[in-house]
């Protein structure tokens, strides 16, 4: 229902994008987190969005995921590289 917009489904351009989504190796996962984090923001939460803008935040959403987890992505490596000392 979100990728319809108001004039209906564009199969052709949503699974163009959901081509180029899965050649970068995006999950099912990924893409419902990243959905979801751009619905958070006030902003999206009434507008449509669909594969299109979820591929262009993408890259941002890794990054900001990343930062939100325990530690960031080198203390996490850091830990893991102490554990595997003992």
């Amino acid at each position: 229902v979100e990728v319809r917009g108001k004039n209906g489904i564009n199969y052709g351009k949503e699974s163009a994008w959901a081509k180029k989504i899965a050649e970068q190796d995006g999950t099912p996962e990924l893409v419902k987190g990243c959905y979801q984090w751009i619905k958070s923001d006030p902003w999206w939460e009434f507008k449509t969005v669909g594969l299109e803008k979820i591929y262009e935040r993408l890259p941002e959403y890794i990054v900001w995921q990343e930062k939100n987890q325990t530690g960031s992505r080198w203390e996490r490596m850091f830990a893991q590289q102490e554990g595997k000392d003992e």
